[in-house]
């Protein structure tokens, strides 16, 4: 099954939130379907997860650019992290947590779905502060995901 496929499968499961056809959020819990269906392919993809607080009763959606994370697999020798730039002004949760991009070594399956897992469990664990402070009515939303 190719990612794009599994992409597909993972946008028509419960619990997602559909704003409309072409706007499908896929929710924590089937994120983690997603990683368990990585886990069973060959093949590594590119891709940009793009989180979001949504409240669905009012169809607000508010995009996390900052707590985006990106996977890039290139011909090197060893896969790393890329850190977030020193004397930033991101909020020091984000600082602390998360990294912004994977870069993985082709063929380094265990780093890729680590960074995944990683990420994804950080992620859980937010508290979107900074966020919610900025907006009160953030208070009472869920957290989504996009992969492009």
């Amino acid at each position: 099954m190719s990612i794009t496929l599994i992409i597909r499968k993972i946008n028509s499961l419960d619990g997602n939130y559909c704003k409309s056809n072409n706007d499908i959020y896929i929710s924590s819990k089937n994120m983690w379907c997603f990683l368990e269906m990585i886990e069973k392919q060959e093949q590594m993809l590119n891709m940009l997860i793009t989180p979001y607080l949504i409240i669905e009763d009012s169809n607000f959606v508010y995009e996390l650019h900052y707590y985006e994370f990106e996977l890039e697999i290139i011909n090197i020798q060893k896969s790393y992290f890329v850190e977030h730039f020193q004397g930033n002004t991101l909020p020091e949760e984000i600082v602390k947590k998360i990294k912004s991009k994977g870069v993985v070594a082709e063929g380094d399956k265990a780093f890729y779905l680590k960074a995944l897992q990683q990420y994804l469990i950080e992620m859980e664990k937010m508290e979107f502060k900074f966020d919610k402070e900025h907006d009160k009515k953030l208070e009472k939303a869920s957290l989504y995901f996009q992969i492009f």
